[in-house]
């Protein structure tokens, strides 16, 4: 079994892709978000599911999960003007073979928020505190930008935002018994759902740990012997950029006559460090 295993909600899809934006760049189609598979359905008239006002939907699920993770978002707020925080925008019911259930509420900028548009104040309404953007922060251009960002690229990584979604994963305190369905029950604010994963790995689908630092030892000669240019990717994580560690040990650090002040530059690829966050499922790849 898949330790991500993406749900097929065709059957109750209502709405097309155009609702988010013309100008959103949302397809349709398998998808990666942080690293995880979604799968978008249909590219017509019933890619999503709409909500609001009306009635709500099941979901069939059909199996036993850890994790039922969601990417959604919702579309209408009245945070810019002042509005609250925590509207209530739906409860998300998890109905268990045997009858026995678990209740959500889905509020705003907790399990949801919207998405800011290009005319929007950049930031508002904001990130919703227990859901994950449907990106990962990105380093900036590591030689090379412009002088009025100096204090950002202190940072490292540019803004994370989300281009289309937001990630919320539900915990199972069943995750032996299969969930026979989720059911969306709408509470009025406009809201929808993209795309629906089940998580089977016993991990948290998103990295929220500290970085770790990684030592990178290239065994190939020819490759460690390279002038230093290395890049580190994670799929289910972040990493910094890479820097070089010394060609000597401690003990060469210890016995240099000039200790204390810093061991020669190493102009190769090997060894290495990079910092890294990541759920135990990541791919760290070397570039």
């Amino acid at each position: 079994m898949a330790d991500y295993e993406p749900v097929d909600i065709s059957g109750v899809t209502n709405a097309p892709l155009s609702m988010l934006g013309q100008d959103s760049g949302a397809v349709a189609g398998p998808q990666l978000f942080r690293g995880l598979p979604f799968v978008v359905r249909g590219d017509g008239d019933d890619a999503l599911i709409s909500l609001g006002t009306g009635g709500g939907v099941s979901i069939p699920l059909g199996s036993a999960a850890r994790r039922v993770i969601f990417a959604h978002r919702l579309m209408e707020t009245k945070v810019p003007q002042g509005g609250p925080l925590g509207v209530e925008v739906a409860d998300f019911v998890f109905h268990y073979v045997g009858g026995d259930e678990e209740r959500v509420t889905i509020r705003e900028r907790f399990e949801i928020a919207a998405i800011p548009g290009p005319t929007d104040i950049p930031g508002v309404p904001g990130s919703p505190y227990l859901a994950f953007t449907d990106t990962t922060a990105e380093l900036m251009p590591r030689t090379e930008g412009p002088w009025d960002a100096t204090g950002r690229r202190q940072t490292e990584a540019g803004n994370v935002m989300s281009r289309w979604y937001y990630l919320w994963a539900f915990e199972s305190p069943h995750p032996e018994r299969v969930i026979d369905s989720v059911e969306i029950v709408p509470r009025g604010p406009a809201f929808v759902i993209a795309a629906v994963t089940l998580g089977h790995a016993d991990e948290h689908p998103f990295a929220r740990e500290g970085r770790r630092p990684a030592r990178i030892v290239l065994t190939d000669q020819a490759d460690a012997a390279r002038p230093f240019d290395l890049d580190v990717e994670v799929d289910r994580g972040d990493a910094t950029y890479v820097h070089p560690l010394p060609e000597g040990g401690a003990d060469d650090f210890v016995a240099h006559p000039f200790k204390g002040y810093g061991q020669e530059q190493n102009t190769a690829s090997s060894p290495a460090y990079v910092e890294v966050s990541a759920v135990p499922s990541a791919t760290v790849t070397v570039k």
